[in-house]
This record gives structure tokens, sequence and C-alpha cells, in this order.
């Protein structure tokens, strides 16, 4: 083919920064039978089109010289530009953005003129991140970019706990006395029903402490550091104390005896630091009772213990019954702060390394500057600890922590919100990797007109129709959330966060079909505020279950720094069942407000009964929270919920299967757009026996046997 005055070539590489003009390109016009396939997973659509063009000198000797260079991975695309007849001007705009097959290069050294066989291969660019998409990635590693890290401002979350001590009756305990040393100090041995506190109250292993001039003091006997029941306090705390403690004296002896709350600072040993006396007793007694209801205020670091100081004549002891205690507390850790990632950073960061595409582009239609999903940011556990980068810096046991992270585990991470696509293109000259909502390719716009001009245009009736359910989509159930989250909380008791997953059951009772967004990452603000009270400052020699986890929060910004969105943000009043719903957070990642940012795909499957209910689901977290918003009724989590509040499905779940021959009209149709947004994202407008019917692209050859696979489209 000739060169014209309205249509020209050029070959680029990956920069874009120094295309060439080329003269000719032969049998360019003749590559047809372009071949399209909607991804079911990712939401992208695939173009299969393989086809041999000749390229001549200009072309032979700008791919001779990156082959030589760069050699066959190298990135070299065939872009075509034609004259906008739409525009005043005539503007050139891009046609055709075709990847250059670079390992099956052909050149033809035998003619005097000099050209160049080249394959030419779309989604190539796709093909490469798919290649990648599973694999993990260290995002901080020493030789990758720096993240453009943000800095949150971690409020206190409020969480409730609540343990149980207890002694078993009959347990005995001795003082003896021996050496003319008459002074003894013994504690309670505590044994743990329930513990909300695992990192500061522990069982106790035996009863002995030490006493001297008459009073208790340091613990330094590495068996005795075991037996007082609150140790080593990991934070300011104030602790609600209720409970008894009876003693049943079985040898007596006169002398002092008594009952105290008796502290230690910390240290290498357990520094005696002060009491509190709780009763004070008759040796020669024969029981005591005392009834617990006090208020501790312990400082970080500190441990005490529920002692007894005993100076008598001779030895004594004395056996437990009805013996427990209950301890209370919701004290609040401080503020902290910790970097963080927006997603469209970690996005582009990501591609970047994952394709080795330095200057790869990021585009969103949620995650971008001021779009919904913006501010829900990315943290891992290091960065909540406040670790150092580099552990044991200059020592023979040096460490770089490393973040690990794949394409797929945080693109799924962000799918709990609502249904998501991904697509690798060139996007106006650049590489670009695009993750936006699965909304996008479902618009309502009509795309493509599958007809043809003969006297005057006119749709066609296709041939070869068949007509089938969607019968997978057709869920019997839906199970959406955070699988770490909501009860996993080992070091507290009870605790259930607001957030983690829900599974409902639909009215499609026959179907064993799972609609299921599920992740790894940690959504709940308990997951948070448990693991930022570990801060390397403090805790520079334990590592936690979570430090190598991801976590996710909803924050805004204010000023210069981002902070945790509260509960007024999603609802016209407070919810109720949420422990302290002032300081609790993430509110869009509880089950049922993801449940709505999927209703579109969901109500598909349930149009025959609109009035009906998905059923009372099931979950890991706390499903008796109860909102409510503007213009609602209240909605409980743990309740069924009402077909009527899921966004209107796009589609019917009815498949159209056809022939249509396809022409240039439509041809020119499947590549092109309508304001700016590709026609195959719109709607198709065809016939089937007779009747006007509208729907969406699944699959379609655009050659003259033209097969093509729809599914109805819902306006």
């Amino acid at each position: 083919m000739e060169l014209t005055d309205n249509i020209r070539y050029y070959l680029s590489d990956d920069s874009g920064n120094d295309p060439v003009l080329i003269e000719e390109v032969k049998n360019f016009k003749e590559i047809g039978g372009d071949q399209y396939k909607k991804d079911t997973n990712y939401h992208h659509f695939t173009v299969e089109k393989r086809s041999k063009v000749t390229l001549f000198e200009q072309g032979y000797k700008y791919l001779l010289g990156k082959l030589l260079k760069d050699g066959p991975n190298a990135n070299i695309w065939l872009i075509t530009e034609e004259k906008d007849d739409m525009t005043f001007e005539q503007d050139w705009k891009v046609t055709s953005e075709v990847s250059v097959d670079m390992a099956t290069l052909d050149f033809n050294d035998q003619s005097n003129t000099l050209s160049v066989e080249v394959e030419l291969v779309q989604d190539n660019l796709l093909k490469e991140v798919k290649a990648v998409f599973d694999d993990e990635f260290d995002v901080v590693a020493e030789d990758a970019p720096e993240l453009p890290y943000v800095s949150v401002r971690h409020t206190p979350r409020g969480i409730y706990r609540r343990s149980e001590l207890y002694v078993e009756d009959g347990t005995r305990t001795s003082a003896v006395v021996s050496g003319g040393d008459s002074l003894n100090a013994r504690a309670v041995p505590w044994k743990v029903k329930t513990n909300s506190d695992q990192e500061n109250i522990y069982e106790s292993f035996g009863d002995q402490l030490n006493a001297a001039g008459g009073n208790y003091t340091d613990i330094n006997d590495p068996e005795k550091i075991f037996t007082p029941f609150f140790r080593r306090a990991t934070r300011d705390a104030i602790l609600k104390i209720t409970g008894s403690i009876t003693l049943k004296m079985i040898n007596i002896n006169p002398g002092s005896f008594t009952m105290d709350l008796v502290y230690w600072r910390d240290g290498e040993e357990f520094t005696y630091d002060r009491k509190t006396n709780l009763l004070t007793m008759d040796p020669l007694g024969t029981t005591f009772t005392k009834e617990i209801d006090m208020e501790v205020t312990i400082k970080k670091g500190e441990t005490i213990a529920i002692a007894f100081l005993s100076n008598t004549s001779d030895g004594i002891s004395w056996e437990y019954s009805d013996t427990k205690l209950t301890i209370k507390e919701d004290s609040i850790y401080p503020v902290t702060y910790s970097k963080a990632v927006r997603p469209a950073d970690m996005f582009k960061h990501l591609a970047r390394i994952a394709t080795n595409r330095p200057k790869m582009e990021f585009l969103s239609t949620i995650f971008s500057e001021g779009q919904r999903h913006e501010n829900k940011l990315l943290i891992h556990g290091t960065w909540l600890r406040n670790m150092p980068q580099i552990l044991n810096e200059g020592e023979e046991d040096e460490r770089r922590l490393q973040a690990e992270l794949s394409l797929k585990n945080l693109y799924e991470a962000y799918g709990i919100l609502e249904p998501l696509r991904w697509d690798a293109k060139r996007y106006k000259g650049k590489e670009s990797f695009i993750v936006g909502a699965e909304r996008d390719i479902q618009q309502n716009f009509v795309g493509i007109k599958l007809g043809e001009t003969t006297d005057k245009w006119r749709l066609m009736e296709p041939t070869n129709k068949h007509r089938n359910p969607v019968s997978e989509n057709y869920y019997g159930s839906i199970k959406i959330g955070s699988e770490t989250s909501g009860s996993n909380y080992g070091e507290v008791n009870n605790l259930y966060s607001i957030c983690g997953y829900a599974k409902w059951r639909t009215l499609n009772k026959k179907s064993d079909t799972v609609y299921e967004r599920t992740t790894e990452f940690h959504t709940g603000a308990e997951d948070i505020e448990i693991e930022r009270q570990y801060q390397w400052e403090d805790f520079p020699d334990i590592d936690t279950e979570r430090q190598n986890d991801w976590f996710l929060i909803d924050c805004e910004k204010v000023g210069s720094e981002y902070v945790a969105k509260g509960w007024e943000h999603y609802y016209s009043t407070p919810p109720k069942n949420v422990y302290s719903v002032e300081t609790n957070y993430n509110w869009c990642f509880a089950p049922v407000e993801l449940l709505r940012g999927h209703g579109y795909k969901i109500s598909a499957a349930l149009d025959s009964k609109p009035n009906d209910y998905l059923r009372t689901p099931v979950g890991n977290c706390n499903l008796s929270l109860i909102t409510k918003r503007t213009g609602e009724e209240e909605i409980k989590s743990n309740a069924p919920f009402p077909h009527l509040l899921l966004e209107k499905a796009r589609v019917r779940l009815m498949a159209y299967d056809f022939n249509i021959s396809v022409g240039q009209e439509i041809v020119d149709q499947l590549r092109g757009q309508t304001n700016g947004v590709d026609n195959k994202f719109g709607l198709i407008e065809h016939l089937w026996r007779g009747e006007l019917v509208y729907s969406r692209l699944i699959e379609g050859v655009a050659d003259k046997r033209g097969e093509f696979k729809l599914i109805q489209a819902k306006i």
C-alpha cells in the first residue's frame, strides 16, 4: 500500500520519544478477522490478531538497529495515524497501535530493495502483565524505586478487654519457717479461664516470691518471675478488678499475715516498687474472705501480683476456695503515626516492578485523585510498628525487611469493594496498566450497530441464532469480605470486628455456585489497633503474628496527613451494637456495605423476585451491627437483606449466539470509540427475529462468518 495524504505509519519503542515515520506498509489493510473475547475473571477484552506485513528501507533500518541494540525482547510498536474528517482542521488521530514480534523478524537481504517481514501481535503488553500477575515482588526492595508514602495519624480504637482468672478449690499454699527466717512472701497461684490481654496476663507458675527486711523485695530468681499474673505491662492501663479470695487456714501459728497488691518495676529483674494493703489477718484465724472491687492504675513495664506477706513463729498453710478475678480494661493506646500508600500509587509501583517497565502509567476511574477509592490506603504491618527498613544495621546478622505483594492479591483486596476490571495497553502513546470498575465496560450508550449500508443503513438479521441461560451466574450463595479480620484475635478473648466476611444464601436453592470476593488483607480497625501497639521502639525483640501482613484503612486527608473516617461519613445516626462506636472506623469494609458495592452483579440472578431477600448471613465477624443511612430504614447485618437495596443489574442472564457477516462498517465500530470510550464497552444494537435488542459483547470474530456471543443488556 502506498502512502497517501490521509494515512501515515510510525515505528516507536516504549519511550515514545523517537517515533520514526516509515514510507510504506505492505498488506496492512489486508489484516482482518479480529477476534474479540471478554475475560470472565478480569473483565478486559483480548483482541487476537496476528498477521504479517512487510516494511521497507526506513522500517528495515529502524528494526535492525533496535534488534542489534536491545535484542528480541525490545518493545516496538507500529502506529497508524489517519486524518480525522470529523474535525474542521482534519487533525491526525491514532487508529491503531500494534506490537511488533521482534523474535520473528525476517530481513530480506537478497533484493536490492531493503525489506523486512514483520509479525504484528495484538495485546502483547496484556500478555506480559498476565504472565506476572500472580507473582509476588518485594515492593521495598533495595533496587526498587522509592514508594510515594503518605502519613497516617492513627487515633485509638477502643478495645474492651475482659479476662477471668481462678484458683482451683482445694489448692494449698505453705509458708515454711526454717533456719530462723520467719518472713515469707507468697502469691495467689492464678489459672486463666479467659484471656483478653495475652501479652500482659499470664497463668502463675508457682506461688513463691521474695521477701526481706520485713517487706516484699526484688524478684531475681528465673523461676519466680513467672509467679505474678500481670507481667511487664505493654502499655499504660487502668484495670477494673473484681472478684473474691477465700482462704481456709490449715496450719496456724501466731504472728503477722497480710494480703497485698504488690507492684514491681521493669528491668532485667523485677524491682520491688510499692504495695497496697488489701487485708490484714490474724494467722490464728480459721477462714478469711476478701471481696475485690478496685481500680488499678498500672504504668508501662510494671508487674503486679496479689500476694501474702507472713511473719509467724512457725510455718503456716492455707487452702483456697471460691477464688476468682475478673479484669476489665478499656484503656486506649496513644496516637501513633505510620506510613501508607494510596492504591493508585501501589498499582503503578507494582506494575512497573513486575513488568520491568519503569515508565508504565496507571489509569483508573476509581482510584486516581478525587475518585471514590483514592484514600482507601494500604499499610504493611512493619509500617504500623514503625520498624526500620534494615535491622541490626552494620552487624553480622544485618537484615533488610521485605514487603511482598502480587498484582493479583492487590487487585483482589480492592475487589471486595466493588466488581473491578483490569487491562494493559498503550493509551495515548504510553504503556498503561488500568484498574477500574467493571461497570466501565457496561455502559449504556450504543457503540455498535450490527448492520450495513445498501441503499441505506439497515440492521441485519443474524443467522444460526441460539439463546441460552447464563446458568453459572445464578449464584446460590454470596461470600464477601476479609478472611483474616473478624474474630481472629487470639490476643483478645471474645473480640469481634464489624469487618471480616459474611455469606448469604440466595433464592437459587438448586445452585451451588458461589459469588466470592474475599481477601487475606486485614480490614478491621481492631487489626490495626492491636498491631500498632507493638511499636518497634518499645518491642524490638518481638516478631508479631501480623507484621508481615497487609492492612486496609479508609481515610480522609486532613491537611498534610490522613486520618480514618468515622461513622458520620456513611450513616445518619450512630451505628448500634458496636463497642466504642466513636473510635471505630473502616465502616466501608463491613460485609453488609461490601454487599451493596456488588449489588448490580448479584441482582442479575435475583430478577425473578425483586421483593425477596438474601437469606440470613453467617460469617466470622460482628453481624449484630445495625446501621442507618439517610432516607433508609435501619439495616441489621444479621437479618435478611432486601433485593430492593441492591443496585439495578446491567445484564439479563440470557446469552445470544449467532452469525452475522461483518463488513468494514462494523469493523470500524468495533475498533472505534464514542466520546473517548471504546465502543465495545457500550451497547450492541441488533435484530433478533425481527425485534430490536440491546446486548453487551462477550465474544466476536470480525470476518465474513461473524461468530458472536452477546449477553442481553438491562437498561
